[in-house]
């Protein structure tokens, strides 16, 4: 999350003054369980909010037929 929260930062920085809608977001550094994969998410959520730039986020993969991102569904 440090990282992806570097770069969003640089390009809020780089685009001052315009608005910023991040449609890729998940959690794929390994399998964790759901609840942890929600308090994951909510924390990000927090720190975007610390971000007026930012109006909104879509996390992926809500499904998948391929079994490699059954943990991300």
């Amino acid at each position: 999350m440090t990282a992806a929260l570097a770069v969003l930062d640089g390009a809020i920085a780089r685009f001052r003054g315009k608005l910023i809608g991040i449609t890729e977001a998940r959690y794929n550094r390994g399998r964790i369980d759901d609840a942890d994969r929600a308090a994951q998410y909510l924390s990000f959520i927090n720190q975007l909010r610390l971000r007026p730039a930012v109006q909104g986020v879509t996390f992926f993969v809500a499904s998948a037929s391929n079994p490699q991102f059954a943990d991300e569904t």
